[in-house]
């Protein structure tokens, strides 16, 4: 019985510590400053909470007094960061916004160092009654300004942004190698009135495979080496131009280029005339959005090989639906969307695609994460006629016929311990 009890004693002593720690902050840790609970989707995560050393970060949202939410969107001139301050002290109290924009031709190092001033500046409201605020200071860095005050503003491009680029890769071993080579060049304009995006990109990938054969010759026979190519390439462009009408709705059209030998494709010339419309106003869109968008795709298709439906080349309309929707919250995101289309020529030629996206956190120990796609596929009209050889579907240089695909991962993960966050140590 004795023996029991002191097993019993001492699991208490070893657990109390912990209970207690995760029961609540400090009381003088509260009076010195706050803790922040960092939900960061899209930025360095260890660098804020590095450089930031006048607050506590905690690791449950729970336990903290703020809640910082920051959120990554891609612009035309690099990136912007939505910073949402939700104080969980006073749910009842409007989250505060705080805006930061990068640019490309920043380096990370100063696209980082400007988030975490664009951050601490505000964080400075929530600290008007700790200590920590006594220990604070503030810089002016003032810019060049005009004769009346104003920034000044010059920008001969006009708003438009232009990027090119290649890349090249190699690997392989003794009997088998492979080679790609790629490029691609991009031009952009966005306006609050127009987005004007103009897109060219290509690829051409080898692979080698080195094989011995014999060759018999009367009697004699002789071993030699047999290299068999096996190549893939695509051309690509893709042309976007879209208007505003107001905060709900947009139109505009797309004007595509193709040319793939996997799907065998010589030749695919498209223009798709579209509107949209949003459900939330646009300028909601890091945070919640649905939209419903529709087109009619004119299609010109000059096929390499004759196809399973005995077309060289034929020219086809299909119109085309596209559902979207995308929240992103403190207790995670939620992303949907339906596509579907079908060819006017024949509509069991068609195509329904839907994906998911689930991450929430249940509790201040536990998140949960699922995302999935499925297609159902009916309208691979550019088959070539005829069975694949072996060897192209081992190397998949061509496309293979199929009524489906999917693909889907679940998983979770559970934290626990102590409640603060503040250390980054990235020694070995």
């Amino acid at each position: 019985m004795y023996k029991y009890l002191f097993i019993f004693a001492l699991l208490l002593c070893f657990y109390s510590p912990i209970l207690s720690q995760e029961a609540d902050i400090p009381s003088q840790e509260k009076q010195e400053t706050i803790s922040v609970f960092l939900d960061c989707r899209g930025c360095d995560e260890s660098f804020i909470i590095t450089e930031i050393q006048f607050v506590n970060f905690v690791r449950d949202q729970g336990l903290a007094d703020l809640h910082l939410l920051i959120i990554r969107q891609g612009t035309t001139t690099g990136a912007q960061f939505l910073i949402d301050y939700i104080d969980q002290r006073l749910p009842e109290k409007p989250k505060k916004e705080l805006i930061y924009d990068s640019y490309d031709f920043q380096t990370q190092e100063e696209v980082r160092n400007g988030l975490v001033t664009a951050i601490e500046l505000g964080l400075i409201g929530y600290l008007t009654d700790m200590r920590v605020l006594s220990q604070l200071s503030v810089d002016f860095e003032p810019q060049e300004t005009t004769d009346n005050g104003i920034f000044e503003e010059n920008d001969p491009w006009n708003n438009w942004i232009f990027e090119i680029g290649a890349d090249g890769s190699t690997n392989g071993q003794e009997n088998d190698r492979r080679f790609n080579i790629g490029g691609d060049a991009e031009a952009r304009r966005i306006t609050n009135e127009w987005k004007l995006a103009f897109n060219i990109w290509g690829n051409f990938n080898r692979r080698s495979v080195v094989e011995e054969e014999e060759v018999i010759n009367g009697t004699d026979t002789t071993v030699v080496e047999v290299t068999e190519f096996f190549d893939r390439s695509n051309r690509n462009y893709f042309g976007l131009v879209a208007k505003t009408i107001n905060d709900h709705w947009s139109v505009g059209f797309y004007s595509r280029y193709r040319s793939d030998t996997f799907v065998n494709i010589d030749t695919q010339i498209g223009i798709t005339p579209a509107i949209e419309y949003s459900l939330f106003p646009y300028e909601e869109f890091t945070r919640r959005e649905v939209t419903a968008r529709i087109g009619v795709v004119a299609n010109y298709f000059n096929y390499s090989e004759t196809t399973v439906l005995l077309q060289d080349e034929e020219f086809l309309l299909r119109p085309e639906l596209d559902l979207a929707a995308d929240f992103t919250q403190p207790w995670g995101r939620l992303r949907a969307g339906v596509e579907a289309g079908a060819f006017l020529n024949d509509l069991s030629l068609n195509r329904f695609e839907f994906d998911g996206q689930v991450n929430v956190r249940i509790s201040k120990y536990l998140s949960v994460f699922l995302n999935g796609r499925y297609s159902i596929i009916g309208d691979q009209i550019s088959l070539p006629a005829g069975d694949l050889s072996a060897e192209e579907l081992l190397a998949g240089v061509r496309q293979q016929p199929t009524s489906f695909s999917y693909r889907g991962s679940v998983g979770f993960e559970v934290q626990f311990g102590s409640i603060y966050n503040n250390i980054v140590n990235p020694r070995l």
